[in-house]
């Protein structure tokens, strides 16, 4: 896509107090302010109240001239409830534009192919055109090389998977048709969705040194991948931030 994006992301969908706004901006702002440029929500998660903290916490952005982008998606096929959603959704982040709009969580090429027979790629387009979107992009859960049936059609610039040590191995077919294609990779749950730091014991194979912890290997394993641009990481606390951002500056300097 062109844009410089930080190797770890915010993930909107797992705060620890989602009624808390005010922690749950001082959280995007302080990952912000460390370096974090890149944060994606979606329109379920924790119903709408995690894009309208986001909107605050973009506000606050704006006031700090903290640089960031946008990420959220859809699930709508049509194109009369794609817009109704995305002007709900402009209203909610604050913005005038979203960086990245994702056709969301493909899990199935059946369902894939009605959506697009309902002219969810056409639409996607015309809000491009018109400067509503920047990117064009796709989330997907499907399994094996499937996903390239997705990425044959040439238009998307970015793509949102699954990949992380706990799953890697029957990812990788998916992973592998991603590297053919010259876009944008964000990986989701590079934490195997909290499984790993909730079990270090069981993963404690994952670690290359013993000064690592278990998140560091985890995060270690994904920035290893050069194809892949962002490891979105869904945050509960501040420690979990400072955690993520260490695991950054250790992979540095080995």
């Amino acid at each position: 896509t062109g844009k410089d994006l930080s190797i770890i992301g915010f993930g909107g969908m797992r705060f620890k107090n989602i009624d808390d706004q005010d922690a749950c901006v001082e959280m995007m702002v302080e990952a912000a302010e460390m370096g974090i440029n890149y944060f994606d929500t979606a329109p379920l998660y924790f119903g709408i109240k995690s894009e309208v903290i986001y909107g605050k916490a973009f506000n606050e952005f704006k006031k700090r001239n903290l640089p960031f982008y946008s990420s959220t998606k859809t699930f709508e096929p049509k194109e009369e409830k794609i817009r109704c959603e995305i002007e709900n959704q402009l209203g909610r982040l604050n913005l005038d534009s979203i960086d990245f709009y994702h056709v969301w969580n493909v899990t199935d090429l059946d369902k894939w192919y009605e959506r697009k027979k309902n002219g969810v790629l056409e639409t996607f387009i015309k809000l491009k055109e018109e400067g509503l979107i920047r990117h064009i992009c796709v989330s997907s859960h499907l399994i094996g090389d499937h996903i390239r049936k997705l990425l044959e059609e040439n238009i998307f610039e970015a793509v949102l998977f699954g990949y992380s040590a706990y799953n890697f191995t029957v990812r990788q077919e998916a992973f592998d048709a991603i590297q053919k294609y010259d876009i944008g990779c964000v990986v989701m749950n590079p934490l195997g969705g909290g499984i790993i730091p909730q079990h270090p014991k069981v993963f404690d194979f994952i670690k290359t040194r013993k000064d690592q912890s278990v998140v560091e290997a985890a995060l270690h394993f994904i920035f290893a991948h050069e194809k892949i641009t962002t490891a979105l990481v869904g945050f509960s606390t501040m420690e979990e931030i400072h955690e993520a951002v260490r695991a950054v500056e250790s992979y540095q300097n080995i």
